[in-house]
């Protein structure tokens, strides 16, 4: 008995394990690209719908960031779509983000993910407590990310313009 339940805690503190628990959930080299795939995705979903504009603004935010070809691009969507559906929440893609990015990158990464929410030109009530939720998570500040809010507003009704 005593034997099972020591290798039962092993195998629990297995999953515990930080480094573990991001190794088993990520096993492929690409997990950044997966995580910031997979965030962007939440970010759609989170107003329960998942509309084409939101679609191709991450394909394309995808395909700039990581100088993908359509291919590559639809093969990350793919996977990161996979792991966004098995997801509880979108901490499992922060935790990764955090460790691989610094401070401008997750500030650049929260502007992108304010542009996909936008794309369908509805902020939904949901969208808006995800990114607040993902802006505290990434640590960057609520005045940060409401000027970040802002920038790409402006940017988007400039857009809209032309």
């Amino acid at each position: 008995m005593k034997e099972v339940n020591s290798k039962f805690w092993s195998v629990m503190s297995s999953f515990i394990d930080n480094d573990n628990f991001s190794a088993k959930t990520f096993e492929d080299k690409d997990c950044e690209k997966v995580a910031i795939a997979g965030l962007f995705i939440h970010a759609a979903r989170s107003d329960g719908e998942y509309t084409i504009e939101e679609r191709a603004k991450i394909a394309e935010l995808l395909q700039d960031k990581f100088e993908l070809d359509c291919d590559n691009t639809e093969e990350l969507m793919i996977q990161a779509d996979k792991r966004e559906s098995e997801a509880i929440d979108s901490y499992e893609f922060i935790k990764v983000i955090n460790r691989k990015l610094d401070q401008g990158q997750r500030q650049l990464l929260l502007k992108q993910a304010w542009e996909i929410i936008m794309a369908d030109g509805i902020v939904d009530p949901f969208e808006k407590g995800l990114i607040g939720k993902m802006s505290s998570l990434l640590s960057v500040s609520a005045k940060n990310n409401n000027a970040i809010k802002q920038q790409v507003q402006k940017l988007k009704a400039y857009q809209n313009l032309g």
